[in-house]
């Protein structure tokens, strides 16, 4: 998309009025679909940037790779745009790129200590100074960063060949040589001789004349082709997911940033990188905020500023200690009184900061907002624009389908008149920032847009983008609509914009997920005696954090029936349990046809939008491997039995999508999730394994564990409590309806550090501790615990020990469809009656 205008801004000079509007029009896409094309999630893009001069553009995706673009029309006018300008030269044609050269950055590796698979996906994309004609960029996945060469190199061709092919004999040996230019009979190597040979024989024996002379091909360089080079490769540096490089001014470190550090580099060295910042707290209870994004001011070497989640930016200044824990300025918005929800601090989450130009001013987006800092006024932001406040009464709903937790990007054009940022439905805000700018334009990006103008007083300020060009990818169909009759799609975003010189690319690209709190609740689930005929509705039946799973029922499910109790790893048989996870694609419904005991030989990795559902037989998972949940949705596991798993060494599997997956150590847990959500664990029987029955780490959530029996086991359930991933801190889990007994130790279960109790009924031990809230010895800090009894019972001398108020406590915040009502406690040992995995029958309920 094209835009035309002028004026002068925070970043360029002052004009006596605001610039005019900008004229948009459609200007180019790349990597358009055809109809009825399906995206392939590695093509996704994830990344994009352009370099300072605006001839090349560097995009990343989900699949590792780096795509290079290059400026055509600047070569066909013989100069730079600016070079044109300057001589009044009519350039009225938008920039046109065309595709240069692509290569492969980064690909899947995995970390067997922490058993961790670690995404290709670039995450983020720097361009470095250019040198002889070559082009250097930094690109970033979660833990790796690379320093790429990209540069014209002359291809090495063989012109003149030492035998000619085309003259080859039938019997396949070579009669004659191209190169040959005597009259004499040319032999097979190049040599000659003064009898003539009309071929020789296929051991190529040579004539008795004596041996032949061997004579060279000719090698020449006239074409060039690009070549990408990996010069440096910066690792083992992070340990949380890298969210931010940026290059310095003075061309030879760079910084990258994680939630908790930022590591200044040299270039040229990789194996060594000095922390500049740590807001790592001693005890990680007492964490409070997380770095989401740094930046190097543009000519200043020394300074730098980084952003936090809890909607502030620091400045601070390299010159003033090694370690700049200190900043020397802090921009933050006080909040007015009165307004403050359970929203407040979500939304005010800064996701991206960008310096003006001459890095007078910082522009920072949270999920609200774009605001503009002027660096020598930290009292507040000169202008703020809001980019969707329509989307304010539906923040609910946005929090609960973790919309919420987008991640915005922004930019500023390079004249300074403008800021722009991306919203939902593919669209995306432009704001006039010169002062007196009213100015606030919406445009959608595909090759018909749709514009709408708002015009929006906007606080006085001083300001800065010029013509767009995007790549679109469109989402499902989830659209709402807003008062004034819009409909918006929150499956559709634009999270990436870029300037260039007056130019901004917007890229449709990732969805965050986020958790919150870990609450213990009670639940009661109808049950159906005409489950056979219609097993489907049981995704109907669940409730808390989980919702309902109507996602793994529809047209498109696929029933699959077990037969066959055997497992191969690596090529598993038709009609087997693995066989389902890995070769069916869908909806599956996995019903066994008899009675069986399943010995895994190596970890089940369950596929997304999977139900597992025992009733009606004896299904056992036992004296083996047991099940993975890893990076997957919409599961439901119902009516198994999983006993006496086994721990297992680092391995090789069959995973979903028949694709061949490293699974690193696994410690002997029935049931193990790591990085999943809308998972639905409800009436197993689970004992007797190796670690424990159920493992909810790696930020997995919006989780439903119910109607479960739980015995005979020391350490039972563990959720979360993974200091190296932060996101576990705050996951969504209902546990409910389970029993817990006999001989079950600890850990019913154990979490990290929030817990409402509802309607429970404890019953303590005869000897031993009696407290229902232990912490574990040496723990920090009791305050930073929060504890909640309500309606609970205690037998036998048990006891709650509760920490921080009602208030400070925290709460489910339940949708419509995941609530349930609450049982009085004196009705727990009736409603777990029927807990564990159910002996269906024709006439029983189930």
């Amino acid at each position: 998309m094209k835009g035309g205008g002028g004026g002068g801004g925070v970043g360029g000079e002052v004009t006596a009025g605001p610039p005019p509007p900008l004229e948009w029009k459609f200007s180019q896409v790349f990597g358009e679909r055809t109809t009825g094309e399906e995206v392939q999630e590695v093509d996704i893009i994830s990344a994009i940037e352009f370099d300072r001069t605006g001839d090349h553009l560097a995009t990343g995706d989900r699949g590792g790779r780096v795509v290079l673009f290059e400026r055509t029309d600047t070569k066909e006018h013989g100069g730079s745009r600016r070079e044109l300008e300057r001589v009044d030269y009519p350039v009225g044609r938008h920039p046109e790129f065309r595709y240069k050269t692509e290569f492969q950055s980064h690909e899947p590796e995995f970390d067997y200590l922490k058993s961790l698979e670690i995404e290709e996906k670039i995450n983020k994309i720097r361009w470095c100074q250019t040198a002889n004609g070559a082009l250097f960029l930094l690109s970033t996945n979660d833990k790796t960063i690379k320093y790429w060469k990209v540069q014209e190199k002359k291809v090495k061709k063989i012109s003149e060949m030492n035998i000619d092919p085309s003259k080859a004999a039938g019997n396949g040996s070579v009669a004659s040589s191209s190169l040959c230019s005597s009259p004499k009979q040319c032999l097979a190597n190049g040599g000659y001789g003064d009898k003539a040979y009309s071929s020789l024989s296929n051991d190529l024996s040579f004539p008795p004349e004596g041996i032949p002379s061997l004579r060279l091909p000719v090698v020449t360089s006239n074409e060039t082709s690009l070549l990408a080079r990996c010069r440096r490769v910066y690792a083992h540096a992070h340990d949380y997911h890298i969210n931010s490089i940026s290059n310095n001014s003075d061309g030879e470190t760079f910084i990258s940033a994680d939630d908790l550090r930022i590591n200044l580099w040299n270039l040229e060295i990789s194996n060594q990188s000095f922390n500049i910042v740590n807001v790592k707290p001693t005890n990680m209870e007492d964490l409070t905020e997380v770095i989401t994004s740094a930046e190097f001011h543009p000519t200043h070497c020394n300074t730098l500023a980084y952003s936090s989640s809890k909607g502030s930016v620091r400045l601070i200044d390299l010159r003033q200690s090694a370690l700049c824990d200190s900043h020397s300025k802090l921009f933050e918005e006080q909040e007015a009184p009165g307004s403050r929800s359970f929203f407040t601090e979500i939304i005010a989450s800064i996701s991206d900061i960008k310096f003006a130009k001459d890095g007078r001013y910082i522009l920072s987006r949270d999920y609200m907002t774009l605001k503009l800092w002027d660096i020598n006024m930290d009292s507040g932001p000169v202008s703020t624009f809001q980019v969707h406040e329509y989307l304010r009464p539906k923040l609910c709903d946005l929090y609960e389908n973790d919309s919420i937790f987008d991640k915005f990007e922004c930019c500023l054009s390079g004249d300074g008149a403008r800021v722009a940022t991306g919203s939902y439905s593919n669209l995306f805000r432009v704001f006039g920032c010169a002062a007196g700018s009213t100015e606030a334009t919406t445009l959608e990006a595909s090759k018909n847009p749709m514009r709408r103008q708002v015009q929006t007083p906007s606080r006085p300020s001083r300001s800065l983008s010029s013509s767009i060009t995007r790549v679109v990818r469109r989402g499902a169909d989830s659209a709402s609509v807003d008062a004034n009759g819009y409909s918006f799609d929150f499956t559709t975003k634009l999270l990436h914009l870029v300037p260039q010189k007056g130019a901004v690319h917007a890229f449709n690209v990732k969805v965050q997920m986020s958790l919150k709190g870990s609450p213990t609740e009670r639940l009661n689930l109808s049950t159906d005696p005409n489950w056979r005929s219609h097993r489907q509705q049981l995704a109907k039946c669940s409730v808390g954090y989980c919702g309902k799973m109507t996602n793994n029922i529809g047209p498109d499910e696929v029933k699959y029936k077990v037969t066959d109790k055997s497992d191969d790893p690596l090529n598993p048989k038709p009609e087997t349990l693995r066989y389902a996870m890995t070769h069916i694609k869908g909806n599956i419904w996995v019903t066994f046809e008899r009675d069986m005991k399943i010995r895994l030989q190596k970890p089940l990795l369950v596929s997304s939008f999977t139900t597992i559902d025992g009733r009606g037989v004896n299904v056992n998972i036992a004296d083996g491997a047991c099940l993975m949940l890893q990076r997957v949705t919409n599961v439901i596991i119902h009516g198994l039995r999983i006993h006496h798993c086994k721990a297992q060494p680092a391995s090789t599997v069959m995973g979903p999508d028949k694709k061949i997956v490293n699974v690193g150590p696994v410690d002997g847990d029935a049931i193990r999730m790591l990085t999943s959500s809308k998972i639905w664990i409800d009436h197993n029987t689970l004992f007797d394994c190796e670690d424990g029955l159920i493992d909810v780490t790696r930020g997995s959530t919006d989780i439903t564990i119910s109607n479960n029996w739980f015995r005979t086991q020391n350490k039972v359930m563990l959720l979360g409590h993974d200091d190296g991933f932060l996101r576990d801190k705050n996951m969504k889990v209902t546990v409910a309806f389970n029993y817990f007994g006999p001989n079950c130790n600890q850990r019913m279960p154990s979490m990290n550090p929030s817990i409402k109790s509802q309607a429970n009924y404890f019953i303590a031990p005869e000897g031993g501790k009696k407290e229902i809230t232990w912490t574990k010895e040496g723990a920090v800090g009791e305050v930073a615990w929060k504890f909640q009894s309500v309606k609970d019972v205690f037998m036998n001398g048990a006891s709650f020990s509760g920490s921080g108020s009602g208030r400070e406590a925290v709460k489910p915040n339940y949708t419509a469809e995941q609530a349930f009502p609450v049982e009085d406690g004196n009705n727990v040992k009736d409603l777990t009656g029927n807990a564990g995995a159910l002996k269906c029958s024709t006439s029983s309920t189930c």
